[in-house]
């Protein structure tokens, strides 16, 4: 650590001021001085003839005033350079801060007369002095949750930039849709110059809502580096409006801006082709007409949120209606704007119609009249799988069809690896997960953000998803699970028929498996063993409620912990969906071993 002593002179006239109720005058021409000894200024040209006038006039300094930087777009900008020594302001000779200080904090607007040493050759500058206020920033606009305020004199000194621009000290829901993080400062809008926060408010009001915009910026770090990216116009979930400082009271005064329009009349709709994929990456053609890909942003971190953005692929289930299926790790949560991508070339505003609250799947609709002709197909499932008379078992054929990051195909023929129970944590702070349903893994899977697998005719036996949970050190963590597509068939038809989502149904319980042998230790009987393995062709199990997932629903408080539960409505339980999801009883019997007896609930 350091210390220094610095002048009380400027600090009681201040403070003088503030105890009269006046404004404080700060005057800059954005230059930096030090103060540097003779022989250093030597150094850098100094005459011996000043120098001696110099010790004369001021017989106990040892040094004069010499320019450090010059703000690159400020007054001194062009006039001043570094190594400029200064001999007077005003026809005054200045060996020091202080009397610098007074000139300028008493020459707000005016122009001052600067006398320079540079190399071996005097020079005289004239240069308006700026009230520091103007470059220190008393207004900034909320935007979508975020801020944006003037670029500082601080900021600018530090970065080398000039000052003004609009700088971005939080991004929120709107800027950070567009990657505009803190430390940005945004050039234009929709192709209209941003200089500062005015421009900023008046290029907003142009735009209209739900709109797609171009915004042009560069970070701080690298403000040789402008990048021009899209940004989501949605201002309906937070208040777009000015907050300027009150410099008496200190209070900031808000007033409401100008949002952006509503669209009027008809939205004209779009049509595009649908890229063709060559004859290698077969039976993908088939599927490609149907995937689609969603971004979906949260305005808010609700329901156990810890990110904002998130993205996938989606595949359409009913064309004539707009209905598209994605698994919940692209669309976690119904707080949000989801943007469509169809065919590579539209992108629409859509809605999320439907959330699962077990399984890994949502529903989002959008308007099948804005894309024309662009020649969509419904996804087509294999129907034996659809219906769920069969499934995908381990060794079995498949081929992924996936969509990877820059949204490009992704084709894989593989097999099945080994079917299990979608395994998942609970999460901190809670949010949903994927529970109470069996998974597929795939030999060499390939990487991918999510699609389908489907047989050689393109025909979708499982969607490929993204499960999201987290690890024991409570961070977050993705896999890619495949799940069969009979667990879409009572929503999808539900919606075809316009019988809006089907009632769900939930014991309200995470259920696992159990094998038969400690099954027995925990007092199965022999009679109960003979009919499960009768029933079970292969790999008998059971299953047992391994938690509750709460304690006030009415199932919850007549199941327990460790209940295997044998049989549902008199038929024996053979696979988790029989008790995972009810979907039209409401009211079940279950029989269930607890402490070595068998138990009737309802």
């Amino acid at each position: 650590a350091s210390s220094f002593y610095l002048p009380l002179s400027r600090i009681a006239r201040a403070l003088d001021l503030v105890r009269r109720g006046e404004q404080v005058p700060r005057g800059t021409i954005q230059a930096e001085f030090e103060y540097l000894p003779y022989d250093e200024l030597r150094r850098l040209g100094l005459d011996m003839d000043i120098e001696s006038k110099m010790r004369e006039t001021f017989p106990e300094s040892q040094g004069m005033l010499s320019v450090s930087t010059a703000q690159r777009g400020g007054p001194a900008d062009g006039s001043l350079q570094s190594g400029d020594i200064v001999i007077a302001i005003n026809g005054k000779p200045v060996i020091e801060f202080v009397s610098l200080e007074e000139t300028l904090d008493s020459s707000i607007g005016q122009t001052v007369h600067i006398s320079v040493w540079r190399g071996n050759k005097a020079y005289d500058m004239h240069i308006r002095v700026q009230d520091m206020c103007e470059i220190t920033p008393n207004r900034f606009i909320e935007i979508g949750g975020g801020v944006v305020n003037e670029v500082s004199y601080q900021v600018a000194r530090g970065y080398g930039i000039q000052t003004g621009g609009v700088y971005v000290a939080s991004s929120g829901h709107v800027l950070g849709s567009a990657s505009a993080w803190r430390g940005s400062v945004i050039v234009s809008v929709n192709n209209i110059a941003t200089p500062n926060l005015d421009a900023f408010a008046s290029a907003l009001s142009q735009l209209s809502e739900g709109s797609r915009v171009p915004i042009r910026l560069f970070s701080l770090d690298k403000p040789y580096r402008q990048k021009v990216v899209i940004m989501n116009v949605t201002t309906h979930w937070h208040a777009l409006r000015m907050a300027t400082r009150d410099e008496c009271t200190g209070y900031w005064i808000y007033r409401d801006l100008d949002p952006p329009a509503l669209r009027i009349g008809a939205i004209e709709p779009q049509t595009a082709s649908v890229p063709q994929l060559p004859a290698t990456l077969a039976p993908a053609h088939r599927v490609w007409p149907s995937l689609v890909y969603l971004d979906f942003h949260i305005p808010y971190l609700v329901d156990g949120m810890k990110n904002t953005q998130f993205a996938g692929p989606g595949f359409i289930v009913d064309k004539e209606k707009g209905y598209i299926a994605c698994d919940r790790d692209t669309v976690p949560t119904g707080v949000g704007d989801v943007y469509i991508t169809i065919a590579g070339s539209i992108v629409l505003a859509g809605r999320v119609e439907f959330l699962h609250p077990v399984y890994n799947f949502a529903i989002v609709q959008y308007d099948p009249q804005l894309i024309g002709s662009t020649p969509v197909e419904n996804i087509r499932f294999h129907p034996d799988y659809y219906e769920g008379s069969r499934r995908l078992a381990q060794g079995d054929d498949v081929y992924l069809v996936g969509v990877s990051a820059d949204q490009s195909p992704v084709v894989r023929r593989t097999e099945v690896s080994s079917r299990s129970m979608v395994s998942t944590r609970e999460c901190v702070p809670p949010r949903f997960r994927c529970t109470n349903i069996e998974g597929v893994k795939l030999h060499d899977q390939p990487s991918c953000q999510g699609g389908v697998l489907c047989d050689d005719q393109g025909r979708v036996m499982a969607l490929w998803v993204g499960v999201s949970s987290q690890d024991s050190n409570n961070k977050d963590v993705s896999t890619m699970s495949g799940l069969d597509v009979a667990i879409l068939r009572p929503t999808v038809e539900s919606l075809r028929n316009n019988q809006g989502p089907p009632n769900i149904r939930s014991l309200d319980a995470v259920f696992w498996t159990m094998r038969l042998a400690p099954a027995r230790t925990l007092g199965l009987s022999p009679e109960r063993i003979s009919q499960i393995e009768e029933h079970s062709s292969d790999n008998p199990r059971l299953f047992y409620v391994m938690g509750l997932s709460t304690s006030e629903s009415p199932a919850a408080k007549l199941l327990t912990t460790g209940d295997i539960i044998l049989e549902k409505n008199g038929k024996l339980v053979r696979d988790v969906n029989d008790i995972g999801v009810i979907q039209d009883d409401e009211c079940v019997e279950l029989v269930v071993l607890r402490d070595g007896k068998e138990v009737t609930l309802r």
